[in-house]
C-alpha cells in the first residue's frame, strides 16, 4: 500500500499540510497563485504570486530586491495537474512598477493567453486583521522546488526601517525564519485573501510588506485596478 508521503510526490497532487483552518481548497489555490521567479541576470530565485489579469497581461506582485538589475528574468507557474513539476516557463517579463524603498515591492508582467494555474486577490482593506497573534499560510518555492504551504504564527503588524533616514513600512511579523527562495512569496488569511508577500528574515523571524502598503504601492504606480 502506498504511503501518504509516497503519494504526496505523484503528478497532480499539491503538496498540503493537516489544518482546522486552512482547507486542502485554501491550500491548493495559494500554491497554484504562487509562482517561481529567477533573475538570470544574477543567478538568483524566489517566489511571486499572480494577483490579476488584463486581456493577455498577467500581473505578478513579488520582492523588489529579487529582481533588482536584471536584464533578464524567469517566471515558472505550477497547476493542480503538474504539480510537483512546473506547468509553463515564461521567458518574456517585464518590471513595470517597482518600490526600491524599504517596502520592497515588485510588479512583473507576462505576455500570454494561457490560463493561469491560480491567482490571488488582495484582502479588502475593511477585512484585513487587526489584532496579533493569529495563523496564516505562507507559501513560497524553498531553493527552487515548487511551491508549498506552512501554516505559521502572525505575531502582528510592525514599523519598520533599516536606518533613521529611512521611511517606515508596515510588516506583518511571523513567527518562523522562511527558507531560502521563499521571498516573494505570498502571505494568506483564511478566507484566501492575500495579505502581503515576504521580503526578508531577521532573529528567526520573517517579515511580509503589510496588505496596506501592497494597497498603496499598486495604486501610487496607477494599477489600482488589480486592489
Amino acid at each position: 500500500m502506498l504511503t501518504l508521503a509516497y503519494l504526496l510526490l505523484l503528478p497532480g497532487q499539491i503538496e498540503t499540510v493537516d489544518s482546522p483552518t486552512f482547507s486542502k481548497e485554501l491550500q491548493t489555490d495559494a500554491v497554484t497563485a504562487t509562482v517561481r521567479v529567477v533573475n538570470l541576470s544574477k543567478q538568483t530565485e524566489g517566489s511571486g504570486v499572480v494577483i490579476g489579469r488584463k486581456g493577455s497581461f498577467v500581473y505578478i506582485l513579488t520582492a523588489y530586491h529579487l529582481v533588482d538589475r536584471a536584464n533578464r528574468l524567469e517566471v515558472t507557474t505550477f497547476s493542480a495537474t503538474s504539480y510537483p513539476k512546473p506547468w509553463k516557463v515564461y521567458r518574456s517579463v517585464r518590471l513595470v512598477a517597482k518600490a526600491d524603498d524599504m517596502r520592497d515591492l515588485a510588479l512583473l508582467r507576462i505576455v500570454t493567453d494561457d490560463p493561469m494555474p491560480g491567482s490571488l486577490s488582495l484582502c479588502p482593506a475593511r477585512l484585513v486583521p487587526d489584532g496579533m497573534g493569529f495563523k496564516a499560510l505562507t507559501v513560497g518555492c524553498a531553493r527552487g522546488e515548487a511551491p508549498t504551504c506552512l501554516v505559521d504564527e502572525v505575531n502582528g503588524k510592525k514599523l519598520v526601517r533599516r536606518q533613521a533616514a529611512d521611511k517606515p513600512a508596515y510588516f506583518w511579523e511571523v513567527d518562523r525564519k522562511q527558507r531560502g527562495g521563499r521571498s516573494g512569496g505570498p502571505l494568506v488569511d483564511r478566507r484566501g485573501y492575500l495579505l502581503g508577500v515576504c521580503s526578508g528574515t531577521n532573529k528567526e523571524k520573517s517579515y511580509f510588506c503589510h496588505a496596506d502598503d501592497v494597497r498603496a504601492f499598486l495604486k501610487g504606480s496607477g494599477f489600482d485596478w488589480l486592489i
